[in-house]
């Protein structure tokens, strides 16, 4: 298992942030390499939803499911990758004096055919990712 380690910070109260994340609809709006998102109803735990996006070079429909879900706290999505393994994503808000902490940490498995291969280039690919987001988040205030 590989794990990357986000960090930031948004001048918003904790609120304004958390809706960013919850709402699969802006993912396409602010998450380089989403393409779009298939999903009904509101986010909570044990919500299903999926995201078309090119993290490795080809567009992949990409199954997430809610596995934590506390309102304005925690929201953690598990996405399997059939036959090779899968991705954990949590994100932790904390808000401190009209600012809102964030703290995430992916884990993913590529196996050990495709993680040889991959590795490098999906770290790469999501830091950029979540930190891309949270920037054009900040210039869309």
């Amino acid at each position: 298992m590989k794990q990357i380690n986000i960090e930031a910070t948004v001048d918003l109260p904790v609120e304004k942030v958390w809706q960013l994340f919850i709402n699969p609809e802006n993912y396409p709006k602010y998450f380089k390499f989403v393409h779009a998102v298939f999903y009904k109803g509101e986010m909570k735990l044990g919500y299903r939803w999926f995201d078309l996006a090119t993290v490795v070079y080809f567009p992949a429909l990409v199954l997430h499911q809610v596995t934590k879900f506390e309102k304005e706290k925690t929201l953690e999505f598990y996405c399997p990758l059939p036959l090779i393994g899968g991705i954990r994503e949590t994100v932790d808000f904390e808000e401190k004096d009209k600012k809102t902490y964030i703290k995430g940490l992916i884990t993913y498995s590529y196996g050990p055919i495709f993680g040889p291969m991959f590795n490098k280039i999906f770290e790469k690919r999501f830091s950029e990712m979540i930190y891309g987001a949270i920037d054009k988040f900040k210039k869309n205030l």
